[in-house]
């Protein structure tokens, strides 16, 4: 009898390993099959020599060699908007890695879940743009100088103000037109998670009354772009923000309806196309973006417009519209 339980604890241990052998081979080599040939490339040139995170040789890897991988793993989906510089790894002292991706979608996880947009202001009206953003739009609306800034998505109107703000110091007649299918004196954020408090509605603002004209109803509707065209056809100048509907569809749309408006040299900027990536199954911003480009390149001959996208101005490396810049060159 203890023979032969003896026997049986052996023939177990045995049988245990023999799977737990089995196993891993079946599993890694699936799992390798996720990674890129372009990760597979970077990872032979750059990790420690030895190192091979996918056959279990960890103790011969760096952190280096995990933040690397992480990184490009993560970048490797065509619905993430890749930031300038994402790829760079930053020692950030005591051989402890991380890349730009990582801190710049991470503080994009954070302005979402916590709410932060909604704690931003402009000359007292709630503005949802992060600092960075806003910023890059300062840039270049003084540079262009606009005489029609079309924005499409009001909300309470913090963005139609900031515009204005902005246009009060080079013109005394602009005009930004700002579009949404509700009234600006009702926000879509819930009240539990508004932040700003003190946010006033833009009704008095001498801003709003001087520069701003609001137009209710959807940025597709007909009616709603022919009002836009009378404007268009008494301007100079036109830049465009487009922060209406953000699912890939409308904002497809959008691009295709109000692309010819946009003055060479002057800008659209497709806002938020971070949602394509936070929002993990969606198809935001960013596939739009794509879509237009690749119609674009296929219907050269048959446009009279052509928008390239312009990397150069998101010079803060973060922005929550990376790949959204698109500037008219013809």
């Amino acid at each position: 009898m203890d023979t032969y339980n003896g026997w049986s604890l052996r023939r177990t241990i045995y049988v245990g390993i023999l799977m737990v052998s089995i196993l891993c081979n079946f599993y890694y080599p699936i799992k390798t099959r996720f990674i890129s040939l372009k990760e597979q490339h970077f990872l032979e040139s750059s990790k420690s020599r030895d190192c091979n995170i996918d056959r279990l040789l960890l103790e011969k890897c760096s952190e280096l060699d995990f933040v690397t991988l992480r990184t490009y793993r993560r970048l490797s989906s065509n619905k993430n908007a890749i930031y300038v510089h994402g790829t760079r790894i930053i020692n950030l002292g005591e051989n402890y890695f991380i890349s730009v991706d990582d801190i710049l979608f991470g503080y994009d996880i954070l302005f979402e879940k916590d709410y932060l947009y909604s704690m931003g202001s402009w000359l007292g009206v709630q503005f949802q743009s992060s600092p960075h953003d806003a910023i890059v739009f300062q840039q270049l609306i003084w540079k262009i100088k606009p005489d029609l800034i079309i924005d499409l998505g009001t909300n309470v109107g913090g963005s139609a103000v900031f515009f204005a703000s902005i246009m009060s110091f080079y013109s005394d007649v602009g005009i930004v037109l700002t579009i949404d299918r509700k009234s600006f004196t009702k926000n879509w954020v819930p009240n539990k998670n508004l932040l700003c408090k003190d946010c006033v509605n833009p009704i008095d603002h001498k801003l709003w009354k001087k520069y701003v004209h609001f137009i209710q109803g959807t940025t597709i509707d007909p009616q709603v772009l022919n009002k836009v065209k009378n404007y268009v056809l008494n301007a100079t100048t036109i830049f465009i923000s487009q922060d209406a509907a953000h699912d890939g569809p409308s904002v497809y749309q959008d691009i295709l309806n109000y692309a010819e408006f946009v003055s060479i040299n002057s800008y659209m900027v497709i806002q938020d196309t971070k949602l394509d990536r936070i929002n993990e199954y969606s198809v935001g911003p960013l596939a739009a973006v794509r879509k237009f480009m690749d119609y674009q390149n296929k219907n050269v001959e048959n446009l009279t417009y052509r928008f390239e996208v312009d990397r150069s101005v998101e010079v803060f490396y973060y922005s929550q519209h990376a790949y959204g810049w698109l500037k008219r060159v013809k």
